[in-house]
């Protein structure tokens, strides 16, 4: 015997539970100004009676579809996904979906046109992802592109970590313990390095050894292109460096997941950290706490910076903000700047000690050794 369907819940049920008007309820679905006391009633309705607003119906009525997009290229990328956390984190506070893709160079096209078929609000991506620009104006006037690191193309906003000052701090730190004989193991080609949107990190550590009267072109370990900072490229350049007898007793990492193939490749080669050889990273990922020793690191707020991604989004819309953004430290620091047209946001960074470092006191050995080799 068939069993009768189970009616599902209309708007006009909560409405009548909740003692408020359907246009109350619409108002409280789509975000509109509500009081905080009658916005309760309706999502204890709602919850009460579990409706399931048709979210079809809404996106026609609303020409919103409440939905964001955020585009990467892999999830290997812990900084990435601290960026993607903050990013779901501050789209649910503000009542709306994001919708993860991974792309390829091969398909990147083809999910963004799909995005912009299902009336997405705004879109999010990774500074790596090479979008044709003229293609992408002309699809898509209204929807706007916030990029996150430090883009080789614009976007409508650029979100990006202030590295060059974060190489600076780094530098310093290791003069300050007494090092001079700072190496940068960058992966990032030289010729790369003067591209006002690309990671500034090499141009730093230059600018730091010419204001310290230590030029030595020696003393950055540059890849090429693509930007891959992975720990068998580490591993790769540091064993290179070693057999090239270059003195150094610190080590600049760009990335902490490039760092651990460095600090294997100085154990391989029978020298330690931090007893030999100190090493600073970037980005304070897990990756920096989860080694041994713990990396001292350059920590970026990744997940202030996913938050404001989705709100810097949802401002070029127009769209109504639900709650206020939350107070924190880096909201204060950040830079915000127009270049070229387009919004421009830096985040500082911080330098974060653990067991990689030493002063200088610990290295007499190595350096004894290098000189005498």
């Amino acid at each position: 015997m068939a069993q009768t369907p189970v009616r599902r819940a209309t708007r006009d049920d909560v409405a009548r539970m909740a003692n408020v008007s359907p246009a109350t309820v619409s108002n409280v679905l789509n975000g509109r100004p509500v009081s905080v006391e009658l916005r309760e009633r309706v999502y204890n309705a709602i919850s009460q009676l579990e409706y399931i607003p048709n979210q079809a119906a809404r996106s026609l009525m609303t020409r919103s579809s409440r939905q964001i997009g955020f585009v990467m290229e892999s999830l290997r990328s812990a900084q990435m996904l601290d960026v993607v956390q903050g990013a779901q984190f501050e789209a649910v506070r503000q009542g709306y979906l994001l919708s993860i893709a991974l792309y390829t160079q091969d398909t990147l096209q083809s999910i963004l046109h799909d995005y912009i078929m299902r009336d997405i609000e705004g879109i999010i991506c990774e500074a790596n992802a090479h979008i044709d620009l003229d293609d992408w104006h002309h699809l898509s006037a209204h929807v706007p592109l916030v990029r996150i690191g430090n883009p080789t193309e614009p976007g409508d906003v650029n979100l990006m970590a202030d590295y060059y000052n974060g190489m600076c701090q780094a530098y310093q730190a290791l003069y300050d313990m007494g090092h001079r004989d700072i190496i940068h193991v960058s992966g990032l080609s030289s010729e790369m390095q003067n591209d006002r949107y690309v990671d500034k990190r090499l141009a730093g550590f230059v600018d730091c050894m010419e204001a310290y009267g230590n030029i030595n072109e020696q003393r950055f370990i540059t890849g090429s292109p693509p930007f891959m900072p992975n720990q068998n490229d580490g591993y790769r350049m540091t064993r290179a460096m070693i057999a090239r007898k270059i003195p150094f007793t610190a080590i600049i990492v760009t990335a902490d997941l490039m760092a651990l193939g460095v600090v294997q490749a100085l154990r391989d080669a029978g020298l330690s950290v931090p007893g030999d050889v100190s090493v600073v990273s970037f980005n304070n990922t897990l990756f920096a706490t989860t080694c041994y020793p713990a990396l001292s690191s350059m920590s970026v707020p990744s997940f202030q910076m996913g938050c404001d991604a989705v709100r810097e989004m949802l401002k070029l819309r127009g769209n109504e903000l639900l709650l206020p953004e939350e107070s924190t430290t880096t909201q204060s620091l950040r830079a915000r700047s127009m270049e070229d047209g387009h919004i421009t946001l830096r985040y500082p960074m911080e330098f974060i000690a653990r067991q990689s470092t030493a002063p200088l006191l610990l290295h007499e050995g190595y350096e004894a050794s290098l000189r005498h080799d």
